[in-house]
């Protein structure tokens, strides 16, 4: 991983420790958002990234053991008692994959900017230095775009020196889901929809895709109706509320305060609609005044009574809307480094325990590092606190 992240584009996001896809968002917000920006975007996918690598590249390129690489290449697959070799890419879910598969990719924001340096050269500086076209490249693992002002750039100089890029490695453009778009027309990136609306400020509006909101509302449905008829409003609250929150917070840095109040009030109809299956027999006050109630002020809030308090569900609509700030092109592995990682990490740690005051205080306390290694604690909600000690 350290020679992963010294050689790493500075523009990839995916796989890397302190970077996440909400700052992909940020830095392609920021590469389309202004008026002088680039307008065309090539909106690239590769066909099957993961199980066409060339092995012979990966052999030749990638700086480890070359025995040990090769045992992980060539494991092989069992499926359903069925063995199959693998010639070809690397497995999905493997412990070094995700490193693989960016050091494979690295290079793509060069080669990019590379293919139009002669006409940078041709337009030179001084007046004729607006002529010059502006690449660039977002990339999170195998998804990435490019941006730029001319179509006629995209398609005849940078789209050709990719596909010579990724041939070189084995790979090709899945050519049916790899287009040149304009701005205005949009297109779709890490489940975002970018687009840019004609107006007074030419407004460009990052959305949840519609793809994925109906994914979300099905998934609620089969939660509620199909595996939560059984179940009691305690345990359909702690079942519902990890999915709501994760969702939440993965397109809070979006334009998503309609989509949440629409996706809110679609799961209030699919709890009124399991209330009502639940016993038919109540009425419709008797099953008001047993699921939901009124909480500071906010109505119908359904709600459980345990012997610990009260439980509630989490309501989408009071997320608030939060850009993240990017994180800087800096290497975690140096030591002057250190400080900017720990900082980025505790942000993140603080996030995730936002729902857990024991962790939350505990974070503070220790200034998000493990008291007993002293090394930043990257993802609270899967570490143990010891209390049996003293609280670590």
């Amino acid at each position: 991983m350290p020679i992963a992240e010294c050689q790493a584009d500075h523009t990839s996001f995916g796989y890397r420790p302190g970077r996440s896809a909400h700052d992909a968002q940020t830095y392609l917000w920021l590469a389309l958002g202004q008026e002088t920006r680039g307008k065309w975007v090539l909106d690239a996918d590769i066909k099957g990234f993961f199980d066409n690598i060339s092995h012979e590249w990966i052999m030749k390129n990638i700086p480890m053991n070359k025995r040990i690489l090769e045992q992980f290449l060539k494991a092989g697959v069992l499926h359903l008692g069925n063995y199959q070799e693998t010639e070809t890419g690397v497995p999905q879910g493997g412990v070094i994959s995700p490193i693989i598969a960016n050091m494979v990719l690295d290079r793509l924001t060069k080669v990019a900017k590379e293919s139009v340096q002669s006409i940078k050269d041709k337009a030179g500086k001084g007046r004729f230095r607006r002529f010059q076209p502006k690449i660039n490249v977002v990339r999170y693992v195998d998804d990435f775009v490019v941006t730029c002002r001319s179509r006629t750039i995209l398609e005849k100089l940078v789209k050709p020196a990719i596909k010579e890029f990724l041939e070189e490695r084995g790979l090709e453009f899945k050519q049916e889901k790899t287009r040149i778009v304009h701005i205005n027309e949009g297109f779709d990136f890490l489940d975002f929809n970018f687009k840019k609306y004609p107006n007074e400020r030419n407004t460009l509006l990052i959305l949840p895709r519609d793809k994925s909101v109906k994914t979300f509302k099905r998934k609620l449905r089969t939660i509620l109706l199909q595996k939560g008829l059984y179940r009691t409003s305690t345990e359909l609250i702690i079942l519902l509320n990890p999915v709501l929150r994760g969702w939440a917070n993965y397109y809070r840095t979006g334009v998503s305060a309609k989509v949440f109040d629409q996706v809110g009030h679609y799961l209030w109809t699919l709890l009124w609609i399991w209330v009502c299956k639940k016993d038919p027999q109540l009425s419709i006050k008797q099953g008001k005044r047993k699921d939901f109630r009124t909480i500071n002020g906010r109505k119908w809030i359904f709600f459980a009574k345990t012997e610990k308090g009260i439980y509630t569900l989490f309501r989408l609509e009071d997320v608030p809307i939060q850009r993240d700030s990017m994180v800087r092109d800096r290497n975690l592995f140096l030591p002057e480094n250190e400080e900017y990682y720990r900082f980025k990490l505790l942000e993140t740690a603080k996030t995730l325990a936002k729902n857990d005051p024991k962790r939350r205080i505990l974070l503070s306390k220790t200034k998000g590092l493990c008291l007993v290694c002293q090394t930043p604690i990257q993802d609270p909600a899967v570490r143990e606190v010891h209390h049996i000690n003293p609280r670590k």
